[in-house]
């Protein structure tokens, strides 16, 4: 018998967060990811365990700030605790670079408001297609085996931990999931802008493949899991290098040559 989406986006979920516990900060934009994420947290967590924190960029006038209530919104008939942060992006940059310093003003209003609620773990809503979208951006600039990682499962942000329950759930099982809870959420206009490479490579490249390759999100998110395991493994494997070799910053050429180039690479990068 076929699981529902609810079933089948809860399970991963849990699998994912089998090991969590405490206080957790879950990242709210009122999208449809973060209202699942919200939803399926509060399920497995419970309310009184989950601090809902919502960043108003600033940059989309009357467009952000109805995302701002109806995140306050959803979370008050939950009784749900919201923090919200209105931060002008496009003051802070310059008019340049808006993605990334806005990705810097998100992390940064987590990490302090974690620490502020003695919260160990931030979730946030990143999905296994999001982490195809990464890869394939990542793979076109060029990048070696650090990009093919994709998104990882986790990372460190302050003194708490970034985790992504949903990274194993497809975008077609996050709109399935908000279909069967009768969920509501808000679109974000600028995620049809194409200008931005990202919303390209969503709108124009993904559907080709998937096209071709039905399960791509799936099988990239193996590959992606399988790199940064053989990342993580060079990158020890230089650690114990540089640390049995080095003098000062320096390890003898002769050394260095004998080892297999990709971790000669490592080993370089990281001095």
């Amino acid at each position: 018998m076929n699981k529902t989406f609810s079933e089948s986006v809860e399970e991963k979920a849990a699998e994912r967060t089998k090991n969590v516990s405490g206080r957790i900060i879950v990242g709210f934009s009122g999208g449809a990811d973060s209202t699942v994420l919200m939803t399926v947290m509060s399920k497995l967590f419970g309310r009184e365990s989950i601090v809902a924190v919502h960043v108003n960029h600033m940059l989309r006038g009357a467009d952000a700030d109805s995302d701002e209530r109806f995140c306050h919104d959803f979370c008050e008939a939950r009784n749900i605790k919201f923090i919200s942060r209105r931060i002008d992006v496009k003051a802070m940059c310059g008019g340049k670079a808006f993605e990334e310093t806005a990705r810097n003003v998100r992390y940064n209003v987590f990490s302090e408001i974690s620490e502020a609620e003695g919260a160990k773990y931030i979730a946030l809503a990143h999905t296994q297609s999001d982490n195809l979208e990464t890869v394939l951006f990542n793979l076109f600039r060029g990048s070696g085996l650090a990009g093919m990682r994709g998104i990882p499962e986790s990372r460190p942000c302050g003194s708490a931990t970034v985790i992504r329950p949903l990274i194993d759930c497809t975008r077609s099982e996050i709109l399935g999931y908000t279909k069967e809870n009768a969920l509501e959420f808000v679109t974000d206009k600028t995620n049809a802008d194409t200008h931005y490479t990202r919303n390209f490579i969503r709108a124009n490249i993904v559907p080709q493949i998937k096209a071709l390759f039905p399960q791509a999100e799936g099988a990239v998110g193996s590959m992606s899991d399988a790199a940064a395991l053989d990342f993580d493994f060079i990158g020890r494997c230089a650690d114990d290098f540089i640390f049995e070799n080095a003098v000062g910053n320096k390890l003898p050429a002769e050394k260095l040559r004998a080892i297999h180039p990709s971790l000669r690479r490592r080993v370089i990068s990281v001095l």
